[in-house]
Order: C-alpha cells, then sequence, then structure tokens
C-alpha cells in the first residue's frame, strides 16, 4: 500500500539540520573522534604558522578559520547529517509504503583490507569483513527493493512475512520510478532496520499507528455498511415473498384448504411448466431419429397349458 505524503509531514519525518540519531551515527567510534581531533589540531597549527609567515596580515580572517578548524571534532557530525538530510530533501515527492517482508537471509561483506609482513617476510593481506542483514521488501503493486545493515542481535528474530512500513522518495508525481527509500521500520517488534537513520523515528512511528487506525476504522465502516445493505434486501425480499405468499394462500387459509404448495395440486410454478414443455418430444427431433422397431409378436399361449 503505497500512501502519498504531503512536502509538509516530508519535511517534518527528514528535518534539515541533523537529530540525535543522526549526529550519534557520524560521531562515530573513539577512533573517528581521534581522527577528526587530530584533523583540528593540524590545521590550527597550519592556520598559525601562514599568519606568522605573513607578518599579521588578515589577522581577523585566519582567527576566524582558526576558531573554526579547532571545533571540527565537534560540528562535523552536523555537517555531514545536515548535507545528507538535504540530498533526501530535494526530491519533490513522497510516499508512505506498507509492504512486508518477502526474505530475510545473512552475508559476509568486506570492509577492508590490511597489509601485514609475517616473520618470514612475507606478505600477508587480511581482510576484514562483517556479517550483514539483507532484507528484500515488497508489497502487491509489485512495488520490491532490497536493504543490507550490519547484523545485530535483535535482526535474528525477522521472518518472512512481517509487516514492514518505510518512505520513499521520487521526482515523479504518480511515484512510479522510485529514487531513495529511508530506514525500515517494523511494526511487528516495533524495530528499526537501517544503517543510517533518515527519519524522526517518534513521528513516523506515530504515523503507523494512525496509518493503522484509519485502515482499521475503514474496515469496521464498510464491514458494517455491507451488513447493513444485506440485512436491508434481506427484509425487502423477505417481505415481498410474504406478501406474494399471503396473497397466494390468504384465501385457501381463511376457507381452511391446504395451504402448501405441495398438498396442492394445481399450485406447480411456472418453472415446472416449463420444465414440463421443454420435456415434450420434438417432432422436428423425432422425424430426425431412425424409425421405430415393430413390437415383438408373439405367438398365442396353448389353451391345454393354460389349466396346469
Amino acid at each position: 500500500m503505497l500512501i502519498p505524503l504531503t512536502r509538509k509531514k516530508f519535511e517534518e519525518l527528514i528535518p534539515i539540520f541533523a537529530t540525535g540519531g543522526q549526529y550519534k551515527y557520524y560521531w562515530g567510534k573513539p577512533s573517528d573522534f581521534l581522527r577528526r581531533f587530530l584533523f583540528s589540531l593540524t590545521a590550527v597549527v597550519a592556520i598559525v604558522l601562514i599568519e606568522f609567515l605573513l607578518g599579521g596580515a588578515f589577522r581577523n580572517i585566519f582567527f576566524m578559520l582558526g576558531f573554526a578548524t579547532a571545533f571540527y571534532w565537534l560540528w562535523s557530525p552536523i555537517f555531514f547529517s545536515t548535507q545528507r538530510n538535504l540530498a533526501c530533501r530535494r526530491y519533490k515527492y513522497s510516499g508512505f509504503l506498507q509492504a512486508e517482508v518477502l526474505d530475510v537471509f545473512f552475508s559476509e561483506e568486506l570492509i577492508g583490507t590490511e597489509e601485514t609482513v609475517n616473520k618470514r617476510g612475507d606478505l600477508v593481506v587480511i581482510e576484514n569483513r562483517e556479517r550483514c542483514l539483507n532484507l528484500e521488501i515488497g508489497d502487491d503493486s509489485g512495488f520490491g527493493t532490497k536493504i543490507q545493515v550490519p547484523l545485530q542481535r535483535e535482526h535474528r528474530g525477522i521472518r518472512p512475512g512481517d509487516r514492514a512500513a518505510l518512505v520513499v522518495m521520487s521526482d515523479r508525481r504518480d511515484l512510479s520510478l522510485i529514487s531513495k527509500i529511508s530506514d525500515v521500520y517494523l511494526l511487528d517488534y516495533d524495530l528499526w532496520v537501517s544503517d543510517y537513520p533518515y527519519l524522526q523515528r517518534q513521528i513516523f512511528a506515530e504515523l503507523c499507528q494512525r496509518m493503522e487506525r484509519s485502515a482499521q476504522d475503514f474496515d469496521d465502516s464498510f464491514q458494517e455498511r455491507r451488513s447493513d445493505r444485506f440485512d436491508q434486501r434481506y427484509d425487502d425480499y423477505s417481505g415481498e415473498l410474504g406478501n406474494q405468499n399471503d396473497d397466494r394462500y390468504g384465501d385457501r387459509l381463511a376457507n381452511n384448504e391446504p395451504y402448501d404448495r405441495f398438498d396442492d395440486p394445481g399450485a406447480r410454478t411456472e418453472r415446472y411448466r416449463n420444465r414440463s414443455r421443454g420435456n415434450r418430444a420434438n417432432p422436428d427431433r423425432q422425424s430426425r431419429r431412425s424409425p421405430r422397431r415393430p413390437p415383438l409378436q408373439l405367438d398365442s399361449y396353448p389353451d391345454d397349458l393354460r389349466d396346469n
């Protein structure tokens, strides 16, 4: 089920600036922080040396550059998250897709290599591999996509047939060509499957609940209207049938005559009359048949044996 989203709702789900989850994603591991900090330190030293060589010229500009690079380790996650959000917001149209998990399988992906030398002086290449979860998601309309994320402990309970919800983005108004998808939300487990948290997850979870309530209310109202129409038609049919029976058998009941149509020899319906007419011999068909054989002629029974 694919439901178009308004631009306002889409911008609410994917904001411009980084959310807490997005900042945490780009903050990374301690090694990532250390790399950013060393970059900041190196940039500040380089700016101070350049300013010293220029003899204090452009002091204000170098001060602003040094201040910005000194805190690069702090604001760089916001910058990269904002850049990634803007890449999603450039799509003009979006939609809410409720699908299901078609297939689940695990794989090992190569994430990097390291070259070392063993004791004998031989070059050894070490491959760093990571176990990943692969999901194939689709719906009844024929849409299908695949998502791959690092495997976590809570992913082991995912099974084919689980309900999934996500946001799709496209440059076409009818969403016939999907250009990008967001992270996947599994409604049955209240679990998110993604590599990068694109969405405001609390807002999207509330949207999913509202969609489910709307669909349930629609189904209930449809079943209620259908039941009311059936009951009304049944009552009308019963009333018409009752009036016909009253007109047909009312006089007989008043005269204490049999009112059952099976007890009345003259109450044969038109259906049986037509059937009787259809079963009559067709003269044209009879003429096309082979001629009848004459009846078998037997000798008369002897009189002398009739009394024995």
